[in-house]
C-alpha cells in the first residue's frame, strides 16, 4: 500500500449508496530558516494589537514552536517586563528570535515565579502566564 502525509484544506463527505469522502490537497510548507519566514510574513503584521494565543496558533499552523524566552524590564519600572524575546524552533530545528513588544508590562513577580521553576525554557504554565497578554509590536531579531 502507497502512503503519503497530506494536509487537507477542504474535505466533504456525502453518503449516496456509500461513503464518499472529497478533499482538496493542500501543499505543506518547509521553512527552512524561520528567520526569513517570519521577516516575510510578519512586516505586515495580524498580531500586533491580538492577544498572544494568536501568535501561539499563527507558530502552530506552520509546524514551530517557543523553546525559550527571555524578558526584558521596563525601562522606567525595573519590577516589570516590557518586551519578551521568543526563540522559535520549527520543525527541521532551524531556530529564530522574534521580539514581542507587550500593550501593557507584565509583572515581574509573576514572572519570576516561572524563571525559578523553567529557568530560560518555555513551558506550557509559562505559556498560560502570556496567553491573554496583548502584543503591542512584533519583530524579527537576529
Amino acid at each position: 500500500m502507497n502512503t503519503k502525509n497530506i494536509i487537507v484544506e477542504n474535505i466533504k463527505v456525502t453518503y449516496s449508496e456509500g461513503l464518499v469522502i472529497l478533499y482538496q490537497e493542500g501543499t505543506k510548507k518547509k521553512y527552512n530558516d524561520p528567520s526569513v519566514y517570519f521577516k516575510n510574513s510578519l512586516e505586515n503584521s495580524i498580531l500586533e494589537n491580538q492577544p498572544f494565543h494568536y501568535f501561539i496558533c499563527w507558530l502552530q499552523k506552520r509546524y514551530m514552536r517557543i523553546f525559550e524566552v527571555e524578558n526584558v524590564p521596563d525601562k522606567k519600572d525595573p519590577n516589570k517586563i516590557s518586551q519578551s524575546i521568543f526563540h522559535i524552533k520549527n520543525s527541521f530545528d532551524k531556530t529564530a528570535k522574534v521580539v514581542v513588544d507587550w500593550d501593557n508590562p507584565i509583572s515581574k513577580k509573576q514572572i519570576k515565579r516561572y524563571e525559578k521553576a523553567n529557568g530560560n525554557s518555555f513551558k506550557n504554565n509559562e505559556r498560560n502566564l502570556y496567553i491573554n497578554k496583548i502584543i503591542k509590536n512584533i519583530i524579527v531579531s537576529k
